[in-house]
């Protein structure tokens, strides 16, 4: 019964999040489960800390374990020591184990990490390093493992940096979609450009379009092995999916 209203909450909410969590990844895989028969229960990952922890992805192992990933540091994109750690709970086991690093990129915020398997069985991460301490200059990273059964980290065999570089098909989509929008005046002013018109001479510049997307949605894996990775940017401020057809 002990402990502040503030610690109760956040108790509370880090319960919540690994609920949403689970239901949501059982709901990645096609799996419905009527409300009436949803089994609840409640884990804490670790101790509550001063860190600042977000973004959280989870992964159901073939081997039955559990595999969670989140970021952590002193704060988000203006904090360099911002890294991605990760824990496992083991099947059967109702503990999570010590949390581990999963990737640190030295002396720039490392953030949103997503965790999934492609239809061979190989484990993805994919998170963002985040240049200048802005969210628009950030850069897609990537690692995999395909052998990740044992206690702690995985044992990562491949990682690069996803370098995206939209073509002039990317403008002609956003002036396209724009023409599809209403009309929109918020913020108005005579001695200020259209919000529509900036975003869509922003589309104009190649710097602008191929940084800056970020991960934060669990990919989706077509039965067709296509994977489609839901990327989101602050600088556009809208979104689009980035297609892979070789795994």
């Amino acid at each position: 019964m002990g402990g502040s209203y503030g610690e109760k909450k956040e108790n509370k909410m880090k319960r919540l999040v690994f609920i949403g969590l689970f239901l949501l990844n059982t709901a990645a895989f096609g799996q419905y489960i009527p409300k009436e028969k949803v089994v609840e229960t409640e884990s804490l990952i670790f101790p509550l800390q001063q860190n600042h922890v977000h973004g959280s992805s989870i992964v159901a192992l073939p081997n039955g374990d559990l595999l969670t990933a989140w970021f952590e540091g002193s704060g988000e994109r203006k904090a360099d020591d911002v890294r991605i750690m990760g824990a496992r709970l083991r099947k059967k086991e109702t503990t999570w184990g010590e949390p581990f690093l999963m990737a640190d990129t030295p002396n720039l915020p490392d953030c949103n990490p997503v965790l999934f398997l492609n239809q061979e069985g190989k484990l993805f991460l994919v998170w963002i390093a985040v240049q200048a301490n802005r969210w628009e200059q950030s850069i897609l990273r990537l690692r995999t493992s395909s052998s990740y059964d044992n206690a702690g980290a995985p044992i990562w065999s491949w990682q690069d940096n996803i370098l995206l570089k939209p073509g002039e098909e990317f403008h002609q989509e956003v002036v396209k979609r724009f023409e599809e929008l209403p009309d929109n005046n918020a913020g108005w002013s005579e001695y200020a450009p259209l919000y529509d018109d900036m975003i869509i001479e922003a589309s104009k510049d190649s710097k602008k379009s191929s940084i800056g997307w970020m991960t934060r949605i669990k990919p989706l894996v077509l039965q067709s092995g296509r994977i489609l990775l839901p990327l989101y940017s602050d600088g556009f401020n809208f979104s689009m999916a980035a297609i892979s057809d070789d795994d």
